[in-house]
């Protein structure tokens, strides 16, 4: 697929359209060319449609809506890339590399796609309720959630880490964060400065990365956070961690069924990184290579 560069050539204008089925609600038709990183993609139409042409009578729904991670077309050995090669010669689009099938999802560029953009977040220039906790030398070593300055010093207190930076400098800082700050790649706040984390993410690389600022709730599709997409990583001492994929804010679909395909490609990283993985269901358990032991999952 070399030879397939995408060249953006005039595109139509998004129509919003609303849509049926377990997607059900507004959307939009976008070319393909036009997808953005955090689109979730819903469905596709037959050859020769175009954006002004598509009609919600003709979209070809996913089983499984996943979330975009747009990609250079570059070769690739999985099947979509190789059937797209044999059978189309215009510029292409990777949609994503990691979806419900296990292979690349690949359109031509001017390919029309359904897709829900996530609504604009609030203002991050907002002070969040986080802080962060550095040593004197800078290094952050924490993070907890206070109203104030008195209770974050006294929640920073109660953690080991800080109380080990005080036996060893006499002091620490803390600094509040923005929203923009709080929100914390691939892990809920209060975990950023975990050593566990920071190992299963050097392992888990090339994909999309949740970033929540609040908790996330596995079961509430009425209060989940949509803006939050990607690889969750929670860790549970010891050298364990549990890898969780996140949708539209929830760790399941809206069956309750896991994001099994997902899951997978990070079970695989894991064991090619040498990590001992734990049977799961919504998520992957995994434990360091460089530990001996972990914690037992709970019941």
């Amino acid at each position: 697929m070399s030879d397939n560069v995408t060249k953006k050539q005039q595109p139509a204008a998004p129509r919003e359209i609303t849509i049926g089925g377990p997607a059900a609600g507004p959307a939009l038709v976008v070319r393909a060319d036009e997808v953005m990183e955090g689109d979730l993609v819903i469905a596709l139409f037959a050859d020769g449609t175009t954006v002004n042409t598509a009609t919600v009578g003709d979209g070809i729904l996913h089983a499984t809506s996943y979330v975009a991670a747009p990609a250079p077309a570059e070769p690739c050995d999985c099947l979509a890339c190789e059937e797209y090669d044999e059978s189309e010669t215009g510029p292409g689009v990777v949609l994503s590399r990691t979806t419900p099938w296990a292979m690349c999802d690949v359109a031509p560029a001017s390919a029309p796609v359904v897709i829900r953009r996530p609504a604009p977040g609030p203002d991050l220039t907002q002070v969040s309720g986080w802080w962060a906790i550095t040593t004197v030398a800078g290094v952050e070593i924490a993070r907890v959630r206070a109203q104030s300055a008195e209770d974050m010093n006294r929640a920073a207190k109660a953690l080991p880490e800080v109380q080990a930076a005080l036996a060893r400098d006499g002091d620490f800082h803390g600094r509040q964060l923005y929203r923009s700050q709080a929100a914390t790649p691939g892990s809920l706040p209060s975990h950023a400065a975990h050593p566990d984390l920071r190992a299963a993410l050097a392992v888990l690389t090339n994909l999309r990365l949740a970033r929540p600022i609040g908790d996330i709730d596995a079961d509430r599709a009425d209060v989940a956070d949509d803006t939050v997409n990607g690889l969750l990583i929670e860790p549970r001492g010891h050298g364990r961690v549990a890898a969780y994929w996140v949708v539209e804010g929830m760790l399941t679909r809206a069956d309750g069924a896991p994001h099994r395909s997902e899951l997978a490609v990070i079970r695989e990283k894991f064991l090619e990184a040498g990590w001992t993985i734990e049977g799961a269901t919504t998520c992957v358990f995994a434990c360091r290579p460089d530990r001996t032991t972990c914690e037992q999952p709970a019941a």
